[in-house]
């Protein structure tokens, strides 16, 4: 049997301090950046590694985490999936995922989310998982609709991008819509 953090594809890990270069790589790609938060400044070299020093030497005081997605096939950084906004008293989080563009579409984000959700519904006892999705995203719509995830809703022109403001959608899934969906691993 694979591990919690184990997939078919790709596995999820902390940060560490070498990967500041992948990560670096991600601030380069101006869609993934786009799709998954804002277009950011570049970030140099120095401060890339500060970050990754920090991120993988910060000591964890609630649920809320930074991921690596690695792919098996490279053992190579694909992408980010974190946790933020954690509600321990309402069981409830948010998540967020950045996959490089040309890492999209293989399959390494699905699989990213779906461990990141077992072990928040299963192993922490969370509720319910929210995720944003930018109106101009529609393949993250898709993915969030495909997966099992229901739309609940807008912010409407909330977000500023590209010169215009969108809407931001947002999405949720209960611990026991993703069992019905996946089954349980216990």
């Amino acid at each position: 049997m694979a591990g919690t953090w184990e997939g078919r594809l790709t596995f999820l890990r902390a940060i560490e301090p070498g990967d500041w270069e992948a990560i670096g790589a991600l601030d380069a790609d101006d869609t993934a950046q786009r799709l998954g938060d804002d277009l950011q400044l570049p970030r140099s070299r120095a401060t890339l590694q500060a970050w990754a020093d920090a991120e993988a030497t910060r000591p964890r005081t609630d649920d809320n985490v930074r991921l690596a997605i690695v792919a098996f096939a490279e053992f190579r950084v694909v992408g980010l999936i974190n946790v933020h906004g954690a509600q321990p008293r309402h069981r409830s989080f948010e998540y967020g995922i950045t996959i490089g563009s040309k890492d999209q579409g293989k399959g390494y984000g699905r699989e990213a989310v779906h461990l990141l959700l077992r072990y928040m519904f299963e192993e922490l006892g969370y509720h319910s998982a929210h995720a944003t999705v930018y109106a101009f995203n529609a393949r993250s719509q898709r993915f969030h609709e495909s997966f099992g995830f229901t739309p609940g809703g807008k912010l409407r022109e909330s977000h500023f991008s590209g010169g215009r403001f969108h809407d931001e959608l947002l999405y949720s899934i209960t611990a026991r819509e993703f069992a019905d969906i996946y089954g349980s691993s216990l």
